[in-house]
């Protein structure tokens, strides 16, 4: 619980995902290291068959990410706001994608839960206009991230989970 002492800062910063480009990496890397255990002899077919299938599985689905997710990179609207809260701790909020609900004045009594990230802020995405420091809710307000981010973000996230099983699916797979 705080109170809202400066006005919102507003600036749109463009988010980079690295999910799919990391499953790209993967995928040519676990394509030499098979041409390699190829070319030195002593591979079986089920060998071959274990790589090549899931390669070409995880590259059909690589492709499909990326018309999914588009570019890498998405523009999101940030939003910076200063609270000091009841015990006189002043820290700043920041809240990702676009407004709902009605803008912070300076002087809001407001509730809040949040996050503390690596740069000493903290994420929050809603808070709760209150009449008084112990009185009852008379609006709420946040954001609320586009569709295009959220879509991007659960791509880069499958991404890194799928590069993560295609290098120990492949390790297993080599090293028998």
């Amino acid at each position: 619980m705080g109170v809202v002492t400066g006005s919102l800062a507003t600036e749109v910063r463009r988010r980079e995902f690295w999910g799919l480009r990391a499953l790209t990496a993967a995928l040519v890397l676990v394509a030499v290291a098979a041409a390699g255990r190829i070319a030195a002899g002593g591979v079986g077919s089920a060998t071959v068959g274990a790589l090549v299938v899931p390669v070409l599985a995880l590259a059909a689905l690589l492709a499909a990410g990326r018309v999914i997710a588009g570019r890498s990179g998405r523009e999101l609207t940030v939003h910076r706001l200063r609270i000091r809260r009841l015990s006189g701790e002043p820290m700043t909020c920041v809240m990702y994608g676009e407004w709902t609900g009605s803008p912070l004045r300076t002087g809001d009594i407001v509730r809040f839960s949040a996050r503390r990230q690596r740069s000493g802020r903290y994420a929050t995405r809603g808070v709760d206009l209150l009449a008084a420091p112990s009185g009852p809710a008379i609006g709420r307000t946040g954001t609320r991230a586009p569709v295009d981010v959220l879509v991007a973000r659960w791509t880069d996230r499958g991404g890194y989970a799928l590069t993560v099983g295609l290098l120990l699916w492949t390790a297993t797979i080599l090293t028998r």
